[in-house]
């Protein structure tokens, strides 16, 4: 929780939050409109094993659902731009009673401060451009060429697959061992169903000297989607 919220924060997103213990549940909106964060609601983090989990200490089995939905009705709200958004509010629910209360959340600026020196520090170190040394192509501008392999590194269950187009479908987690499957000759272009797992792959690629590795930069339907279509304009 520590850690989305401080994403959230770095990327300037809303962060919806939910917990539920036992028969109790929280909901809020954390950094929304440079609002408080969690960390101003929950400044220090418990211990390792201080707080048992539902499948240790039990949960009302209707509780996640009505949970769930408080926090989808306050992204319809942020979405929508609509209503009073839950943000500098945690709203408390029973269920026992069907009690709601509400605890105001002041903005805590050391909180809020530390995780912008936080996140000067990410940048500084040069994580956030990490990514920019695998090279990252469009699928209109290879899908034509001729000397290209396509590398799917997603599981085998995930849709859709790619078809017009010959693949080389190796999961990520066993890419090491077909690595005989992957062309020394031809570029790659590899993708997934978002573009965290062929940025990995790519690495593992270069790791045993193979050269001209790409990353598409579309997903998976939206690479299926364009082939489709180029294949009915011929």
């Amino acid at each position: 929780r520590y850690l989305l919220n401080d994403a959230c924060v770095i990327s300037d997103k809303p962060l919806v939050f939910g917990a539920i213990y036992k028969f109790q549940g929280q909901v809020s909106v954390f950094n929304y409109n440079n609002g408080p964060t969690y960390r101003c609601a929950f400044p220090i983090a418990p211990k390792k094993d201080a707080v048992p989990n539902c499948s240790e200490i039990g949960v009302l089995g209707v509780l996640p659902g009505i949970i769930g939905s408080l926090q989808a009705n306050e992204v319809l709200k942020i979405i929508l731009e609509i209503g009073k958004v839950l943000s500098g509010r945690l709203l408390c629910f029973d269920a026992l009673t069907n009690e709601t209360t509400e605890v105001s959340i002041k903005k805590s600026e050391t909180e809020y401060h530390k995780i912008l020196a936080s996140k000067n520090n990410f940048h500084n170190q040069g994580f956030e451009n990490s990514c920019e040394n695998y090279s990252g192509v469009s699928i209109k501008d290879i899908l034509n060429k001729d000397n290209i392999q396509f590398v799917d590194v997603r599981e085998p269950c995930e849709q859709p697959k790619l078809e017009g187009v010959s693949v080389a479908r190796i999961p990520l987690g066993e890419l090491k061992n077909y690595l005989d499957k992957i062309s020394t000759t031809k570029e790659k272009a590899v993708f997934c169903q978002t573009g965290v797992r062929s940025i990995k792959a790519i690495s593992i690629l270069k790791e045993n000297n193979f050269l001209n590795c790409y990353r598409i930069k579309e997903s998976a339907s939206e690479i299926n989607k364009y082939i489709k279509e180029n294949n009915k304009k011929r």
